[in-house]
């Protein structure tokens, strides 16, 4: 939650979440520490190469896990787990 005001990711405007996470994706993308993924939104967005792990939820739950605002609830991973991803900062 932000600023323990109620206001969540879910909350976010769609062009705002659609911007940050386009930028945010690009950021991941190039760091080598980074795990590559295969995010499945209203669109696809790649981090990485090979093998990706797909991710598949709302556009704001990536957004707020991929900027470290969440621990991803509300994402589905192919796999066991959600990757471990670095902070931006």
């Amino acid at each position: 939650m932000d600023l323990a005001a109620g206001y969540q990711p879910a909350d976010w405007p769609e062009d705002f979440v659609a911007t940050e996470l386009s930028l945010v994706t690009v950021l991941m993308d190039r760091r080598a520490d980074a795990p590559p993924m295969t995010l499945n939104g209203h669109g696809m967005l790649h981090i990485g190469t090979s093998p990706p792990v797909d991710v598949t939820g709302p556009p704001a739950a990536m957004l707020a896990w991929l900027s470290g605002r969440s621990d991803g609830s509300g994402l589905d991973p192919a796999s066991a787990a959600l990757p471990s991803i670095p902070p931006l900062g």
